[in-house]
């Protein structure tokens, strides 16, 4: 895919999405081509940069994107709401919450939804039925935008995914790209991603994800996941996310410590190969998930 000429307007025009995988020998070489995509690191930038500024003007997500445990259970959450409904022992069955949080954790973020105001409690029939949850419009909207968000990161990359993008405001549609994405996205969960050096340190962290995504949002598009040095206000970064600065440098550090960064004499950071290429995994798969499932809900909807 890196050696191939970027398609004319008019052969991106005729191209239906599901040729993206197909073309390219089916999930394993589609994911393969992606990672050689020299628009890769543009569209890793763009996402981070939306993924922030989706978080700046709305405070439900940038709570929601605080700590992966909170984005697990809200992705999880609108996917059983679409799949028969959402109770809490159905949300601790699914296998990517299972690998990501305890039952009791699951449980406790569940009502951290519900006092958040993603999430309502329906009248049970009977006391012997679990609560069943629903998701509030407010949270339907805030998750709407977000896809719109993802979907613009991964339109550079693949602009066919515009198909989906232009018609996310139908509620099938989004019904649908939520499903699919889910269950592409609890697909690429595996419990060998909890001892990746990348999720200890920035997924795990209150706020280490939205730290990450500001470390490569500092520089032009052309520059993400970046061999130079990246400038860093501890102060600054930890006002804008809502953590203490003491939290922001032991975060830093536990990435020096871990080989993902390398401090520099002037208090910046420089992205270590270690930590670009684990970069780059992830939001390759991140990219992946939302390409894939954008693939699957336009031919649903063809």
């Amino acid at each position: 895919m890196a050696d191939s000429p970027p398609h004319g307007p008019d052969e991106r025009e005729s191209e239906t999405l599901d040729d993206w995988i197909r073309q390219r020998g089916g999930i394993d070489g589609a994911f393969a081509a992606l990672l050689s995509n020299p628009a890769l690191p543009k569209a890793t930038q763009v996402f981070a940069t939306n993924m922030l500024a989706g978080a700046r003007a709305d405070a439900v997500m940038d709570a929601i994107h605080k700590d992966i445990g909170r984005f697990i259970v809200a992705m999880s959450a609108i996917y059983l709401h679409i799949k028969g409904g959402l109770t809490l022992p159905r949300l601790k069955a699914m296998v990517g919450v299972r690998s990501y949080l305890s039952p009791e954790r699951a449980r406790a973020l569940l009502q951290f939804l519900c006092h958040l105001g993603c999430l309502t409690e329906a009248p049970r029939p009977t006391r012997r039925e679990p609560v069943r949850y629903l998701p509030t419009a407010r949270f339907l909207t805030a998750w709407r935008d977000h896809m719109r968000l993802t979907l613009d990161a991964a339109r550079v990359i693949e602009p066919s995914v515009a198909r989906v993008l232009d018609r996310l405001d139908e509620p099938e549609v989004f019904m649908a790209f939520c499903r699919n994405q889910t269950e592409y996205g609890m697909g690429e969960m595996r419990e060998s991603h909890q001892a990746l050096a990348f999720t200890r340190v920035f997924m795990h962290r209150f706020a280490g994800q939205q730290i990450f995504w500001q470390l490569l949002s500092v520089q032009g598009a052309e520059d993400a996941l970046p061999q130079g040095a990246l400038p860093v206000s501890v102060e600054a970064m930890a006002e804008l996310h809502g953590v203490s600065s003491v939290h922001v440098r032991r975060l830093l550090a536990a990435g020096v410590r871990e080989g993902l960064l390398r401090r520099c004499d002037d208090n910046g950071f420089v992205l270590e190969a270690a930590g670009r290429a684990t970069a780059r995994f992830v939001h390759a798969a991140n990219l992946f998930v939302v390409i894939a499932a954008a693939d699957k809900t336009a031919r649903e909807f063809a």
